[in-house]
């Protein structure tokens, strides 16, 4: 299997573990692989607009390995979630999700980061969740998006969204069982010590 690069998409006031829960599950991923004496699967990578530091939630600062500009092609696109209201009146990062969605292999979102994929249009008639307390803003901005409530997270295709926060942990092990099975998601979760339970079907 050749190895996917996963682009974590970050911005300023990004909910911290939108972003650091998914980078974690894939580099672990990779570290497991090398103990099996695999090559690694995932190309995990920060990618932001610009090339600036970001100022995630709670004054959290990290440095994106790259931007719009110089990102290498995304196999998996992950959007994260936080505060999102300046993120929806960027026409360029909406444009820019529609563009790397029309080669990904997987398109996600953690948290309010499903407001940005509904924007884009990528959600339009999808099964599709966020943070519990933004659940009836998503259905009401985007009334054409089904929105569920209760699920840790959903997948129409190749489009998954989760719930909030720590739910992007658990979609990220579940994408990772989907390349590699559920067994080897279960000794990734094992090593994080985080709680997981396969789940192959969701709403």
């Amino acid at each position: 299997m050749f190895m996917k690069t996963v682009g974590i998409y970050i911005f300023d006031e990004a909910e911290v573990m939108d972003f650091s829960a998914p980078f974690e599950a894939f580099s672990v991923a990779n570290r497991l692989k090398n103990r099996l004496g695999e090559p690694e699967p995932y190309q995990v990578l920060l990618v932001a607009e610009k090339p600036e530091t970001i100022k995630a939630r709670n004054l959290f600062q990290v440095l994106p390995h790259f931007d719009f500009a110089n990102h290498p092609r995304l196999d998996v696109l992950v959007v994260s979630g936080g505060v999102v209201t300046s993120e929806l009146q960027k026409p360029r990062v909406i444009q820019w999700i529609q563009e790397q969605h029309q080669h990904t292999e997987t398109t996600a979102s953690i948290c309010t980061g499903a407001f940005l994929l509904a924007e884009a249009g990528l959600l339009d008639g999808k099964p599709a969740t966020t943070h519990w307390e933004d659940l009836a803003d998503l259905q009401a901005a985007y009334p054409q998006v089904q929105v569920q409530a209760e699920v840790n997270f959903t997948q129409e295709g190749k489009v998954f969204t989760s719930a909030g926060v720590s739910a992007g942990m658990l979609l990220s092990l579940h994408l990772i069982g989907l390349d590699h099975g559920m067994d080897f998601a279960v000794r990734v979760a094992k090593q994080i010590e985080f709680p997981f339970e396969p789940q192959r079907e969701t709403a």
